[in-house]
């Protein structure tokens, strides 16, 4: 059994860990050993040193959804020239101080390597989304593929899993649509491997939360402050949040 291993670490997971690694190198601008200032002169060395900060015009990139997805764009003035939107965690991104990261309007789809797609409404489900990155300022969402592709394999009353692209597997028990679940079923992925053809869904034990998250999900009758939000796999009353923020 998968752990939860922050598949929103994932977003965005696979390709998106790779991403991660990258990080943000706003602030990632090295002073050369040489200018170091280690011969007590009162030189500044502004002559010598390289600025890594882009200028109006220069492609730029900046990350979202808690640094794991990377996303191209080019430094502006002001973000009113930007077409397809900011990234809503840094919008200067690498550009100088003062400007903008305007994303590219394919930003959304190239970061996220076909884990991240564009919407023109407001995404759905469990994973967050942001407007951004998209043309016609569309939303930018995670994309997790279709989980009602196939027509399933387990019947009524029988074990049933909700599988999170291979990184965590939330169990539960095939039941009729709309039958009360107190567990909860996974938003947009309500079928799992639940037989299609008659309608059953699968309802999510309410042990699941903390026992595929664990450490980083936990049940809660708390306001979530973390990454994580769903009602799902937790206990009646109770929402599965993360400690992750």
């Amino acid at each position: 059994m998968y752990r939860f291993t922050f598949i929103f670490g994932l977003l965005l997971v696979a390709g998106m860990f790779v991403l991660a690694s990258c990080g943000d190198d706003k602030d990632a601008e090295v002073v050369p050993a040489e200018d170091a200032g280690m011969d007590g002169s009162t030189d500044t060395d502004t002559d010598t040193d390289t600025d890594a900060d882009g200028d109006i015009g220069d492609l730029c990139q900046t990350s979202a959804l808690q640094g794991n997805l990377m996303l191209e764009g080019i430094c502006a003035a002001t973000e009113g020239e930007c077409t397809a939107g900011v990234s809503p965690d840094d919008a200067q991104g690498n550009c100088n101080d003062g400007l903008t990261c305007c994303l590219a309007d394919d930003a959304c789809e190239l970061g996220g390597s076909g884990m991240t797609n564009c919407q023109d409404t407001e995404c759905e489900g469990m994973l967050p989304g942001f407007q951004g990155g998209c043309p016609d300022n569309g939303w930018c969402c995670a994309d997790l593929g279709d989980p009602d592709a196939g027509p399933g394999t387990q019947d009524a009353g029988e074990d049933c899993v909700v599988d999170l692209m291979g990184y965590a597997e939330f169990e539960g028990i095939c039941q009729t649509e709309g039958s009360a679940c107190e567990g909860g079923y996974m938003a947009d992925m309500e079928q799992g491997n639940c037989l299609a053809s008659q309608n059953l869904h699968c309802c999510i034990g309410t042990d699941q939360c903390v026992l595929q998250g664990d450490p980083f999900l936990f049940c809660t009758t708390d306001p979530c402050t973390g990454f994580v939000n769903m009602e799902v796999g937790c206990p009646s009353g109770e929402t599965c949040c993360s400690t992750m923020k």
